[in-house]
C-alpha cells in the first residue's frame, strides 16, 4: 500500500507540473499568434528614492522565427547619453539564447553571458535575462508547478539570476505578474503588466512596472507605439547591431 500511494502522488505531482507547463506554452503562444514582426517604442521612467525621476525612450524590434525562437534588438534613443545604446537577443527554438550588446562608445558588440545575465541592462529594474524572457520563456530552462489562485511556480533548470519566480495569470489566460526570488529565497522584486488587451487572440501589456522589494526603486515601461508586420529580416537585426 505504501508503494502504490507513493506511486500515486509522485504521478499526481508529474500531472501538475505538465499542466503547469501546458499553461505557461498556451500563454507564450497566444502572445505571439499571428504575429511574424513587432515593433514598440517605449517610454521608461526610472525612480530612486531621494533622486529625479529618471525619463529615457526605446525602440524595440522583436521577429518571431517558426521554430518557436526570436530575434528581439533593443535600442534606446533617449537621452543622448544613452543613444544607440542597443542589446540583440538571439533566440533559436532550442538550445541557448545569445545575448549581444553594444554600448555607443564601442567600436563592436560583445556577448554576454553567464553571471552577466543578472545585471541590470540600461539602468532599469529589468535584467538583461529579464529582457530574454519578455517574450516567452524557453520551457525546458524552467520546472513549473501549478499553485492555487492561479499561480504557477518556476523554478531553473538551467543557470539564472533567480531562485524562483511566480508567474499570476489571469482567468482568460494573459500574464498579469511576476513575483521574483533571489537565489536565497527572498521576495526581490514584482514585475506587474498593467492596461492588459486581447486583440486579434494575442494578448499585450501597454504597461510593465517593475517594483524592486529590497531596495527602493522602480522603473515603468510605457508603449507609446506599436506596429505589427514591419519589413524586418533576420539580416536587418544585425545589420542595425553593427550601424
Amino acid at each position: 500500500m505504501t508503494w502504490g500511494l507513493a506511486g500515486f502522488g509522485l504521478q499526481a505531482a508529474a500531472d501538475a507540473q505538465n499542466q503547469a507547463q501546458a499553461q505557461v506554452r498556451e500563454l507564450w503562444r497566444r502572445y505571439r499568434h499571428g504575429v511574424e514582426t513587432e515593433q514598440e517604442t517605449v517610454r521608461l521612467h526610472i525612480e530612486r528614492a531621494g533622486q529625479a525621476t529618471e525619463t529615457k525612450r526605446l525602440q524595440r524590434s522583436i521577429r518571431f522565427r517558426v521554430d518557436g525562437g526570436f530575434l528581439v534588438l533593443v535600442r534606446f534613443v533617449e537621452p543622448a547619453l544613452d543613444k544607440g545604446l542597443s542589446l540583440l537577443i538571439d533566440q533559436a527554438g532550442h538550445g541557448p539564447a545569445q545575448l549581444w550588446l553594444r554600448m555607443p562608445s564601442w567600436p563592436q558588440a560583445r556577448r554576454i553571458a553567464g553571471e552577466r545575465e543578472a545585471r541590470s541592462f540600461g539602468g532599469t529594474d529589468l535584467t538583461f535575462e529579464d529582457n530574454r524572457q519578455l517574450l516567452g520563456e524557453r520551457l525546458d530552462d524552467w520546472q513549473y508547478r501549478a499553485l492555487e489562485m492561479g499561480l504557477i511556480e518556476a523554478t531553473p533548470r538551467t543557470a539564472s539570476g533567480y531562485g524562483k519566480r511566480l508567474l499570476r495569470l489571469r482567468g482568460d489566460g494573459e500574464l498579469a505578474q511576476i513575483d521574483y526570488y533571489d537565489p536565497q529565497g527572498r521576495a526581490l522584486k514584482t514585475q506587474l503588466h498593467e492596461k492588459l488587451s486581447l486583440e486579434a487572440g494575442r494578448w499585450r501589456a501597454e504597461r510593465v512596472r517593475v517594483q524592486h522589494q529590497q531596495e527602493p526603486r522602480s522603473t515603468l515601461l510605457e508603449v507609446e507605439e506599436r506596429r505589427f508586420g514591419m519589413p524586418m529580416s533576420e539580416a536587418w537585426f544585425q545589420s542595425q547591431l553593427a550601424a
